[in-house]
């Protein structure tokens, strides 16, 4: 799993969450989403399950993930910070763009002047 420390403020930052373990336990839920946007976090990208589906539609910022569960995952403060990460063979680094809609999500090396 790969985390950002949910204190950390900024404007465009993205956490992305992945997991190589299953999708039965949540990777998000409604307090790390809540955290998220006290600080200005423009998004979060969870490559596997969130959990608080409406807790999360309150928060401001996306939300992207593949997966709800209702079960919520046990807290083993594990996670690394500004390291790359394999999605189905895309390489995310971190300093990269995503830009997300209800259709997907697009990783670009630089800004898209949009």
């Amino acid at each position: 799993m790969s985390k950002l420390h949910w204190s950390s403020p900024a404007r465009a930052v993205c956490s992305l969450w992945t997991a190589e373990a299953h999708f039965a336990e949540q990777l998000v839920g409604g307090s790390i989403a809540a955290s998220a946007a006290r600080n200005g976090w423009a998004g979060v990208v969870v490559y596997g399950s969130v959990r608080d589906r409406v807790e999360l539609k309150k928060e401001a910022g996306g939300i992207y993930a593949l997966a709800l569960v209702p079960m919520p995952k046990l807290r083993r403060g594990e996670g690394r910070a500004g390291v790359a990460l394999d999605i189905c063979g895309l390489t995310v680094r971190p300093g990269q763009w995503l830009y997300a809609d209800e259709d997907g999500i697009v990783v670009n090396g630089v800004p898209l002047h949009l």
